[in-house]
């Protein structure tokens, strides 16, 4: 299981959807964003349709939300998918303050927006906390950690936008 802090916007799973057919991403799976072959071939399309904008965001990735005791969404069918420009991957914890400070820089944020209002202008750019309880997808990600030397860290239930006070659940309050 792994928990991920991003920096990026949601994508509508059923957006995506249409964008894969219309586009005619052949190896992009719209209900399996993460697996390494879809990552690619989004990207892959992305740097074709906006290149400008992709030259400032080398390292796009997709990351889905998954909580497999959540009867309501059955992966890989979660409502969204969320498009980010900073992921931070753990199994344990993140200083989340610590990544945030990091920040994003100015061309990469404004590049953000740019792919942002091209396929989810609705959408915020913020941080998200994002939970992916898939096991198989941990050890995928620890492994391709490992092999690019990534040292940086980050287990049930979707996504908390960590910027506002929206994430707390009002009815747990009563």
């Amino acid at each position: 299981m792994s928990i991920f802090l991003v920096h990026g916007f949601r994508w509508a799973r059923n957006e995506v959807r249409v964008h894969v057919v219309l586009q005619e991403v052949d190896d992009a799976a719209p209900n399996n964003l993460m697996s390494g072959d879809s990552e690619e071939a989004m990207n892959d399309n992305f740097r074709e349709l906006y290149p400008k904008i992709m030259d400032k965001l080398p390292g796009l990735r997709f990351i889905e939300p998954l909580n497999p005791n959540n009867e309501k969404f059955k992966y890989p069918s979660e409502p969204f998918v969320f498009v980010a420009d900073v992921v931070v991957q753990s199994e344990d914890y993140i200083d989340v303050v610590e990544a945030m400070n990091r920040g994003v820089r100015a061309h990469q944020w404004d590049a953000m927006a740019d792919l942002r209002d091209q396929i989810a202008k609705e959408e915020k750019i913020t941080w998200y906390v994002v939970h992916n309880g898939d096991r198989q997808l941990a050890k995928q990600e620890r492994i391709k950690k490992e092999k690019s030397g990534d040292t940086s860290t980050l287990e049930d239930s979707d996504a908390v936008d960590v910027c506002s006070q929206s994430f707390i659940d009002s009815t747990a309050l009563r």
